[in-house]
């Protein structure tokens, strides 16, 4: 397997956070497999930091919710 940076982390990033937002109600644990070569085709950049502070936001807040 070579890595070639095909991958999109701010857009996985992104889908979990909005599947997260839609599902808001359901309480039921959740698994995500991330699978990738670990190249990121945008690495330090300005939509991954976005996507990565959006999504611990999220999950910030869904820790509080009992």
């Amino acid at each position: 397997l070579q890595a070639s940076g095909g991958t999109s982390f701010a857009s996985i990033f992104t889908a979990i956070k909005d599947y997260l937002l839609q599902n808001a109600s359901a309480k039921k644990a959740i698994t995500f497999i991330f699978m990738t070569d670990g190249q990121d085709n945008e690495p330090n950049g300005p939509a991954l930091k976005k996507s990565i502070q959006m999504l611990k936001l999220m999950l910030s807040g869904m820790t509080n919710v009992s």
